[in-house]
């Protein structure tokens, strides 16, 4: 978390080394483990996708800094925690409470896809949870993490791209593919709600 020394106004932040062909990530970033190598080419992808976007439940770009030796990312701030640990703090869940996260998400990848977008890696880790307290309705999710997210009309994708537990079968089978493996990836997710 970084924070407006103005506006005291809180962000979140995606700090990059820039120096090399490859970057490694900074400790400040919790869905990018420290050490884990990306490329540049991922980096601005997810930057030039995530400028597109405007949704209640899509984690806003706000900056993109670049130096000599850093590219900092700077987005909306979700006061609460990754989906995964909250699936593994408090589940299982009503059935109603289930009804809400996914309407949010299937929402959010509507919008997606009618920007001619794919994310790729829709999964638990790639989503934020901010709520009022294990038993309150009142939950708001973002879905983040657009790294391997792609165009729909992309010639890329007979590449495998995604976590494998989520991954749609064609995706495994090296088949062309649609916007439909996220949703794919959705019925995993409220599988596991």
């Amino acid at each position: 978390m970084i924070e407006d020394k103005l506006t005291r106004t809180k962000y979140a932040a995606k700090i990059f080394n820039s120096n090399l062909k490859e970057a490694h990530t900074s400790k400040v970033t919790p869905n990018f483990p420290n050490k884990t190598l990306i490329s540049k080419a991922i980096i601005m992808n997810e930057v030039v996708i995530q400028r597109q976007l405007e949704h209640e439940h899509i984690v806003k770009l706000h900056e993109v800094c670049e130096t000599e030796t850093k590219i900092v990312i700077v987005l909306e701030y979700v006061e609460g925690s990754r989906l995964l640990d909250y699936v593994i703090k408090y589940s299982p869940f009503t059935e109603k409470k289930s009804i809400i996260m996914m309407k949010q998400l299937l929402e959010a990848t509507i919008y997606l896809h009618k920007k001619g977008f794919i994310h790729r890696d829709l999964k638990l880790e790639n989503i934020m949870i901010a709520d009022e307290g294990e038993n309150s309705d009142k939950i708001t999710l973002k879905i983040l993490d657009f790294g391997l997210s792609a165009s729909a009309d992309n010639s890329d994708f007979l590449k495998k791209s995604g976590t494998p537990g989520y991954l749609a079968p064609e995706i495994f089978l090296a088949e062309p593919y649609t916007n439909k493996v996220d949703v794919f990836s959705l019925g995993v997710v409220l599988y596991t709600l």
